[in-house]
């Protein structure tokens, strides 16, 4: 068996070096999800991205095409978010706001919904 040349192990480091580098300025994004919930109802979400890599915006659609919403996501200065937006093609619209705690987990989620729903959970 031949031993790697010492000039190619090197070429191979610094490749890898700046493979781990690239990750960590520009980490994994989700841009697409497809699901199906318990009941057989089957969507797709595609996430949008700012220049900086923050995701602002979504768009849900369930697979025919029958009901979809555009998703707008707020982020706080340690990039958590703090409000979910949504606006429903059924005219609907709903907003999630959040709460963290001083080491970042989040405390409470409140839900309101243009046609009156409410509801708020609180983690401990």
């Amino acid at each position: 068996m031949k031993k790697p040349n010492f000039l190619v192990s090197i070429i191979l480091l610094f490749i890898f070096t700046s493979y781990l580098q690239v990750r960590s300025e520009n980490p994994l994004k989700l841009k697409y999800l497809r699901y199906e919930n318990s009941s057989g109802e089957r969507s797709f979400t595609h996430f949008f991205y700012s220049e900086t890599g923050k995701n602002y915006k979504a768009k849900w659609q369930l697979a025919n095409g029958s009901r979809y919403s555009i998703n707008y996501h707020f982020l706080d200065k340690n990039n958590n978010i703090i409000q979910k937006y949504r606006e429903f093609s059924d005219s609907i619209s709903s907003s999630n706001y959040y709460k963290y705690n001083k080491d970042g987990n989040m405390i409470e989620d409140y839900f309101e919904r243009s046609d009156g729903v409410k509801g708020i959970v609180w983690y401990e």
